[in-house]
């Protein structure tokens, strides 16, 4: 009797193991108790030996089940501890076992987590919104009968877990591996440069098979931006993957993919398609407490450096994904939002084990310290103020970002965008990601009339200003357009006055331009209210503000024809300038515009270098302190006399802001206007070019110097790779040469279709003048 008892006890107790599977393990509801016996000295071994990858046997307790002959290890980068070691628990490392049909599960020792919640609160927000990632509870965890404090019970991704997700495990899978800066740039063919270096095979080890992996990356870089959606579409769904980088981002991840590539698996499926897998979340919710104002964490901060988020963003249907994966988080956070509560409930269920953790560590984003109980609930305390505000913080968010595109250009390259919207007005902001130098940039501006071209004009980007001035001409059909666009968080206070010729002010005023917002106004109109006179318009503003000012002619057939002025900007510069064309005749005028931005008055001569290298003229000026000169050519010699101006300022000293302002007509009619600013002259230039059989560019270089100067013109794709076209134009002294890129020496075999950059050097300590000009065909 007593061997039956026995018997039906044993046979008891296994019924009980087997009916529990890994959901048990992994219930949300209960916190876990997770023990293992281990040798003492092995134990210590991997205390001692944190970045050891050495597995030692141990047993494996829970509940009531027992799996001897287990293998563990310390896991993970930063986070391995020899005071809360992290563990890797290898069920069938030493015998053909699983455990609740695991072959393997990870022991999370939260160190950079004081709060110890968030990496799994972020798994949870993953799985709510159907994006499959590993499960993830919390557990108390035992060494030997001691108490190691709160760990995260994490699911490992293999075989196990694709099979479970997927309902496949065939396919490759991969784990990124943090192996130097990376954002799945095209580094060339061969494979050994991605895998195993970036991706390191999780299955298939013995063949990996990384050829469709690059493959993928290539067409990341290579593809058209007509032909990207289609070209990754048997390779990624961009649309899930933008949808994961909003969770990840919404969650102000600070080591994820966006912030710098790491802590992601990918897996490429049986059909080729890979998606990736995200993984460790403990620095979400704005990352340490060094981050002041976490809920504020911008949204897409530095997206732009990595290549399939750019390209992904400006996807319509992929941008969309993002967009409305944002709105959709919004909607689980707030007072009393899910969020919230999650956070309040996890909190209930590991606050007594979390306050008795005597191993508990705190990342403060410079170390790694001792962790107290008060860090503990003050963390849980800003996880539950990044909960209530996150939300309105990235809606707020997303209203501008909806209206931005992204860019990234390699160096001696460039990149060329289009406004596909229908809006009426407004400014561009080109802000580069912090760490990347600020990229010069200039905007054409393009005016059709009944499907008929009338007028371009190139606006260049320029940086925030305080003080400058503005040449206004109002009258005989020309007016001038005010631009003020402000960026920042203070309303701009701007004064403003109207300075004429002879030094005299008038038209004083002021506007305010709001935070955020942007005003476009002809100065005729209010609240500048400035009738049909020529003037220098000065203004000062209380904030820095990004300015803008149109030349508007509208001709004898009632064509609008729009140039770009310059701003003026008040800091003063001294020695000569250049503009590098002048032309009088055959239907051709110029006019020189000097601007005195300072508070003396400014003296010199305009010198007009013709085609001979003669000074063909010569005119002095003396402009009162805040207003202008204005020379115009008579313009009515019959055939086109051209060359260079030179602006020679007294003693060298101080030099009025030029431009010049060019107009064509034939038959009576203005057919076109534009305007060309002076240049002090340098040694490199970089431009951008276009040819086709519509447009191409005209390179203009003037030599100051009396003695000759040869110049080198290349050209690279906007992708920064030569296309092996070197051009080279001797200038004389005094000289000047106008001529189209096609018919530069070494350019004859340019593509007829190419769009790229021009580098223009003198590989000397010479300076020359140049502009450039887009021609319509």
């Amino acid at each position: 009797m007593r061997i039956i008892v026995t018997l039906l006890i044993a046979i008891s107790s296994c019924t009980g193991a087997l009916a529990q599977t890994s959901n048990d393990l992994f219930d949300v509801n209960v916190l876990q108790e997770i023990r293992l016996d281990v040798k003492p000295a092995d134990w210590q071994a991997i205390q001692d030996n944190p970045a050891s990858d050495a597995y030692y046997l141990a047993d494996l307790h829970w509940r009531n089940i027992t799996v001897g002959r287990v293998g563990i290890r310390q896991r993970g980068g930063s986070t391995r501890s020899g005071i809360k070691p992290s563990l890797h628990v290898d069920i069938n490392r030493y015998e053909d076992q699983t455990f609740l049909g695991l072959k393997s599960f990870n022991l999370k020792n939260n160190v950079q987590d004081a709060s110890m919640m968030k990496d799994r609160l972020v798994m949870e927000v993953y799985s709510r919104f159907g994006v499959p990632v590993q499960r993830h509870v919390s557990a108390k965890l035992y060494v030997n009968g001691d108490y190691y404090g709160v760990y995260g019970l994490i699911e490992t991704v293999d075989k196990t877990f694709l099979q479970r997700v997927f309902a496949e495990n065939d396919g490759y899978l991969y784990s990124y591996e943090l192996a130097g800066l990376y954002h799945f740039e095209y580094l060339g063919p061969d494979a050994a440069l991605y895998s195993p270096r970036f991706f390191s095979p999780q299955t298939h080890e013995n063949k990996p098979q990384p050829g469709p992996l690059v493959a993928m990356i290539r067409t990341m870089n290579l593809a058209s931006d007509a032909d990207f959606p289609t070209a990754i579409a048997p390779y990624l769904d961009i649309s899930l993957f933008m949808k994961q980088l909003a969770i990840e981002d919404f969650m102000a991840e600070m080591d994820g993919i966006l912030t710098g590539m790491n802590n992601f698996d990918l897996y490429r499926f049986l059909n080729g398609i890979s998606q990736l897998i995200p993984n460790d979340k403990d620095l979400s919710f704005g990352g340490p407490p060094s981050n002041l104002n976490r809920p504020q964490t911008p949204l897409l901060a530095g997206a732009a450096r990595n290549v399939l988020i750019r390209r992904a963003f400006n996807v319509t249907a992929a941008r969309n994904a993002y967009f409305n994966t944002i709105r959709s988080l919004s909607q689980i956070t707030g007072t009393g939002g899910w969020l919230e509560s999650e956070i309040s409930r996890i909190y209930n269920q590991i606050r007594t084990a979390a306050r008795d953790d005597p191993k508990k560590q705190c990342f403060t984003g410079a170390g790694t310290f001792t962790c107290t109980n008060v860090n503990f609930e003050d963390e849980v305390t800003a996880n539950l103020q990044f909960a209530r505000q996150r939300g309105d913080y990235a809606l707020n968010q997303i209203t501008a970002l909806s209206a931005e595109q992204m860019y990234a250009f390699n160096a001696r390259g460039g990149v060329s965008l289009t406004n596909a919207s229908r809006l009426r007005s407004g400014y561009v902001l080109v802000d580069s990601d912090i760490g990347s130098p600020a990229a010069d940039g200039v905007g054409i501006l393009t005016n059709r009339q009944n499907g008929i071209l009338i007028s371009e004009t190139a606006a260049r980007a320029s940086p925030t200003i305080q003080h400058g001035s503005i040449y206004v001409d109002a009258g005989s059909g020309v007016r001038t357009a005010l631009a003020i666009a402000n960026a920042g968080p203070n309303d701009a206070i701007i004064s403003f006055s109207f300075t004429a010729a002879d030094g005299t002010t008038s038209g004083q005023g002021s506007i305010v331009v709001p935070a955020g917002t942007h005003v476009a106004q002809f100065v005729d109109e209010r609240p500048f209210n400035f009738g049909s006179r020529k003037a220098v318009l000065t203004f000062d503003s209380s904030s820095p503000v990004f300015v803008g000012a149109m030349r508007a002619l509208t001709n004898e057939r009632s064509e609008f024809m729009a140039s770009a002025l310059p701003v003026i900007d008040s800091n003063i510069s001294q020695g000569t300038i250049i503009i590098p064309q002048f032309a009088d005749g055959g239907g051709w005028t110029t006019q020189i515009v000097m601007i005195n931005s300072s508070t003396q008055t400014m003296r010199g001569d305009l010198q007009f270098i013709d085609q001979e290298t003669r000074v063909a003229n010569s005119l002095s000026y003396s402009i009162a302190p805040q207003a202008y000169y204005s020379f115009q050519s008579p313009g009515t010699g019959p055939s086109t006399q051209s060359g260079f101006v030179r602006v020679v300022p007294v003693n060298s000293g101080n030099v009025p802001g030029t431009f010049a302002v060019f107009s064509l007509r034939k038959s009576g009619i203005t057919v076109t206007e534009t305007v060309l600013p002076a240049t002090a002259g340098s040694t490199s230039y970089r431009v951008y070019t276009e040819n086709s059989s519509t447009v191409q560019t005209a390179i203009i270089i003037a030599n100051p110097l009396a003695d000759p100067v040869t110049v080198t013109v290349e050209a690279t794709t906007l992708s920064g790779a030569s296309v092996n076209l070197t051009g080279l134009l001797t200038i004389p002294g005094n000289g000047q040469i106008l001529t189209l890129e096609g018919q530069i020496p070494g350019f004859e075999k340019i593509d007829a279709s190419f769009e790229g950059v021009l580098p223009i050097s003198t590989g000397t300590a010479k300076s020359v003048a140049a502009g450039i000009f887009r021609v319509r065909v």
